[in-house]
């Protein structure tokens, strides 16, 4: 072989050669169909797809006249020069850039369906045609472009693999790719970031090559330093503000991946959080501050770069935006810096002022981010070059501050007084004596512009916030939080603190609070209600509270004393201030007067005369709040003098003139007043002489001066009649005018619902009202004047019968056996032998009821409550003088089978016994001459026909066996009836043993 037929063989093997089809290479067509069809033809498909393009984009146009005109489609680039195909490869590649947006539509195909004819792009365009339909790589259509083309010494000869099984490559293959192959990496760069450039464009390539990116970078185990910079034209091209939503889009994506990955260079980063607040458009606002947020999340940005702050600033609704990121993610990282670079240029242009002030009022922004601001707006006002501008600009943003966040704000005050604090305790010299200086006009700035709020600085040395000194570990200083916060009850800040609700848990704990002298000062707090803004919870905190104080009354003791003066304060303000409709005067929550009352356990009466010049003339039924029912059944818990009670027992009574709750109504009486009057005057010494009480003004001095003017005897005496007057002026309100009640059920209700949540000793005074009720009348020479109406009484019977009926077989009902052995239910005389009979039981007649009894209901002893029941139900049976005889005769057979039961249980010859057996005796005398037809009747019952007694199974079997027992023990002829008789031969055919042996 010659030299030249070597150098022209050469040259052949290396331009690239179309390899050997079974026909034309086609897109459109089959290869055997498309080598049918000519040139010509297929010259007219290309220019009609061409047309289709040039009408979608205008920017195809400039490739008309060197792609699609009649003479380069009679021009064989294969028999031309190389100077005309680089001029024809650089229009190609023009061409498929702005071709790939549309390469999926069928316009696109027929324009490539000419090239593979006549411009063998296929053979000498590989690289670009490839990279065109890329984006597209899960379409017929890619998989068939790369079956055609030559991928010989090219960049997608990895591809070899799809045209040989021409199955699409997902897309987890291409990211391997990248991984693994630098050079594929780079080209997936270059292309994405000319994808980026190229403007007007549909953003399928942009999004396909942020999507590539965005998982490649994912899926590395590192990112090299040789990464980063080929990233970065995309990047540039993306975040330009020039670059289209979607080319924006996918800029956001890469970076925050790359960041995310990798640490990236502080100058970079600053480029990076520029170009996304520079580039940030309509409708990516706020995915612009999520980017801005990950980007400082994740390379650990404090400071926002000073042009990054300034595009920030100008994005439209950047509060609203920034709310919506604080609710969805952590957003510390961005909003830190942010409403500090803010704060610190807020007097510097309105702008950001205006811009801080909506952020604040709009974004929730974290405890963080709340402690950062302070310090930058104390700094501000501190060292500002502008003093009173700084200073008014500070005051009135922290003042909002506050208001928006109280409880951050006070922990970030409390955190500025501790380093005050803490430069205060150091040697101060030169530079250190520079920084106490500026660390003392902080915490001066900070007390003179939050004085009297929750956020604001303890008075004196006090290292710490109102808000932060009512949780302190110190009684003393939680004490003086609490006066600091009523002193300053009128000021515009500490009304803001006590209206927002971030007190309100706090004050709660400190109305409990284990310190009397803290409680106390927690229940006189003004605004209290207000603060809390819920009724509920403070009723039950004060109530709460009272319990424990009660129980720590007893005795002379320093805590005793101050324990009587928490107990009278929560007794007002459960009672009293509560029970009162919030619009009120006085449901404000307000507890003025209470604080400056005498909280010694003086028998005076200085709390009735505080509260008599208090008393509203109001309607009862308007007056009345939601609460006033739960104040007063507390109020009867409360209400029984003995030495431990007396005093919370006066301020109850006080209380009842501003609750305006029917049941207290007799406490504010004329006749209740006299009662108590009388009271005062019994005495043990024959000749009665009235004691002295100790004066009601506040001149404490004067009392303590007074000495004791009655013995104990006497004392218990005057005890005793007190409680008497009591419960007869609570029994003239549950007995009175029905009407006030809203319908007849409701003093049911209301009685049932005391009973549930009342104390031992509250379950006892309602059983002596009620059965006082009962009886209607007076039992004094005053009954002419008795408040009791006819309808009243019978309306408490039906409650307290209600309320038996459904108690009786509780922990502390008629049924159960607490003490059997109880002095006050044996009958008087049962020494001698007297029996069980109806009236010689002291607990059945108020006026017999022995002041040992009213001290154990005073110690809330259980077994005076199961007692005071089953006198109770003695009363309501021995009532003859109802209405409804029908429903007086349902009550007496209910009443026996529940007797019954409890009689049959009871322990032989105890206490108890005795006084089952007289309320049996009161049930059948109340039945009178029915009453052996009655014992028939409930012995003949079947004891397997009562399956309706769920709550004591054996009642059925019990029942017939005490009526038995009972029928044997009636004398004369009216035992033997043919009643009798029956009832015996049923009982003796009874399913029961126990019952077929009493027969």
């Amino acid at each position: 072989m010659t030299s030249l037929a070597t150098q022209l063989q050469a040259v052949a093997s290396a331009a690239p050669r179309e390899e050997r089809l079974k026909g034309k290479a086609s897109l459109l067509y089959e290869l055997r169909e498309a080598a049918d069809i000519d040139l010509a033809t297929i010259y007219a498909v290309g220019v009609q797809g061409f047309t289709e393009l040039c009408r979608l984009d205008g920017r195809f146009e400039t490739y008309q006249r060197g792609l699609f005109s009649r003479q380069a489609s009679e021009t064989n680039r294969e028999l031309q020069d190389r100077e005309f195909n680089a001029k024809l490869d650089l229009q190609l590649d023009g061409f498929f850039k702005l071709l790939s947006g549309y390469f999926a539509s069928v316009s696109a195909a027929k324009c490539l369906e000419f090239l593979i004819r006549r411009m063998k792009i296929h053979v000498f365009n590989v690289e670009q045609v490839v990279t065109c339909a890329l984006p597209y790589h899960a379409t017929p259509e890619f998989v068939k472009l790369v079956q055609l083309a030559n991928l010989t010494n090219t960049s997608f000869y990895w591809l070899q693999g799809v045209k040989d099984t021409g199955a699409a490559p997902p897309r987890n293959a291409l990211v391997a790719r990248c991984r693994h192959d630098a050079a594929f990496l780079s080209f997936v760069c270059e292309a994405a970031a000319a994808a980026a450039s190229n403007k007007g464009s549909p953003g399928a390539a942009s999004a396909f090559y942020a999507v590539l990116l965005a998982e490649s970078l994912a899926a590395m185990p590192r990112v090299t330093a040789q990464v980063v910079p080929r990233l970065l034209p995309y990047l540039e091209a993306g975040l330009a503000p020039g670059a289209s939503a979607e080319q924006y889009a996918g800029a956001l994506m890469v970076a925050c991946q790359l960041a995310s990955v990798a640490a990236l260079a502080a100058p970079l980063t600053e480029a990076l959080l520029e170009g996304v607040a520079k580039g940030a458009r309509a409708p990516l606002h706020a995915q612009s501050l999520q980017a801005s947020l990950a980007l400082c999340q994740t390379q650990g940005v404090t400071t926002l770069p000073t042009r990054a702050f300034k595009h920030l600033v100008k994005l439209p609704d950047l509060a609203g935006h920034l709310a919506d990121l604080c609710r969805g993610y952590r957003a510390d990282s961005l909003t830190v810096p942010l409403v500090v670079a803010l704060a610190e240029s807020a007097s510097a242009h309105q702008n950001y002022e205006r811009v801080l002030v909506g952020v604040v009022t709009e974004a929730p922004l974290s405890a963080v981010a709340v402690t950062a601001l302070v310090a930058a707006l104390v700094r501000l006002a501190v060292g500002g070059e502008s003093e009173n501008d700084s200073v008014s600009t500070a005051s009135k943003i922290l003042r909002l501050v506050e208001t928006r966040f109280p409880v951050p704000t006070s922990s970030a005050v409390d955190a500025l007084l501790a380093k005050e604090q803490g430069k205060a305790g150091k040697e101060t010299s030169g530079k250190n004596t520079d920084e106490a200086s500026e660390k003392q006009k902080e915490a001066a700035f900070l007390r003179r512009v939050l004085a009297g709020s929750a956020a604001g600085p303890m008075p004196g040395d006090a290292a710490c916030s109102l808000a932060a000194a009512l949780d302190h570990p110190l009684a003393g200083l939680r004490e003086s939080a609490l006066r600091e916060l009523g002193k300053g009850a009128g000021l515009t800040n500490a009304n803001s603190s006590l209206r927002n609700g971030s007190l309100s848990q706090a004050l709660l704990r400190r109305v409990v609070d284990d310190h009397p002298g803290v409680a106390a000062a927690a229940v006189a707090l003004p605004f209290l209600r207000l603060a809390i803004n819920d009724d509920a919870a403070l009723f039950d905190a004060a109530a709460e509270r009272l319990l424990s104080a009660s129980a720590a009354c007893a005795g002379k003791t320093n805590d005793a004393e101050s324990e009587r003066a928490v107990a009278k304060r929560c007794v007002t303000l459960a009672c009293a201030t509560l029970a009162t409709p919030g619009g009120d005067a006085g449901g404000s929550g307000e507890t003025t007067n209470v604080a400056q009352r005498d909280d010694s356990d003086s028998d005076s009466s200085d709390d009735e005369k505080a509260e008599d010049g208090k008393t509203r003339a109001a309607n009862p039924k308007t007056a009345l709040g939601a609460l006033a029912g739960k104040g007063a059944a507390l109020a009867f818990g409360h209400l029984v003098f003995s030495p431990c009670s007396r005093a919370v027992a006066r301020a109850v009574i006080a209380s009842a003139k501003r609750n305006k709750h029917p049941t207290l109504c007799g406490l504010r009486g004329t006749r209740f007043k006299r009662a108590m009057e009388n009271a005062s005057v019994v005495s043990s010494s024959p000749g009665g002489a009235k004691p002295k009480t100790k004066p009601g003004g506040k001149d404490k001095n004067k009392q303590e001066s007074d000495p004791q003017v009655v013995d104990k005897e006497t004392r218990v005496l005057m005890d005793a009649a007190s409680t008497r007057a009591v419960v007869d002026a609570l029994a003239e309100g549950l007995g009175g005018d029905p009407s006030v009640w809203s319908n007849g059920e409701s003093l049911t209700q209301w009685t049932l619902d005391a009973w549930r949540d009342g104390s031992p000793r509250t379950r006892a005074t309602l059983l002596l009202a009620l059965r006082r009720a009962a009886e209607g009348g007076d039992e004094s020479s005053e009954s002419s004047e008795s408040g009791f109406t006819a309808a009243g009484v019978a309306n408490a019977r039906v409650a307290l019968w209600g309320l038996l009926k459904n108690e009786w077989f509780g922990d502390m009902g008629g049924g159960s056996f607490i003490n059997d052995d109880l002095p006050s239910e044996l009958p008087e005389g049962s020494g001698d032998g007297v029996t069980s009979r109806v009236g010689t039981f002291q607990l059945d007649f108020l006026h017999k009821t022995k002041p040992h009894t009213f001290r154990q209901v005073a110690k809330h002893d259980k077994g005076v409550v199961s007692a005071l029941a089953r006198s109770a139900l003695r009363q309501v049976c021995a009532d003859t003088n109802t209405g409804d005889k029908t429903a007086h005769q349902k009550m007496l057979h209910e009443a026996f089978d529940l007797v019954a039961v409890s009689s049959a249980r009871a322990r032989s010859g105890s206490a108890s016994k005795h006084s089952l057996d007289a309320t049996m005796e009161t049930v059948l005398q109340a039945l009178g001459d029915e009453s052996v037809w009655f014992l028939a009747q409930k012995a003949a019952e079947d004891p397997e026909g009562d399956a309706g007694d769920t709550e004591n199974a054996n009642s059925s079997h019990e029942t017939p066996r005490v009526a038995l027992e009972l029928l044997a023990t009636r004398d004369g002829e009216s035992s033997k009836t043919s009643a009798t008789l029956a009832a015996l031969v049923a009982a003796c055919a009874s399913s029961d043993p126990a019952t077929r042996a009493a027969a």
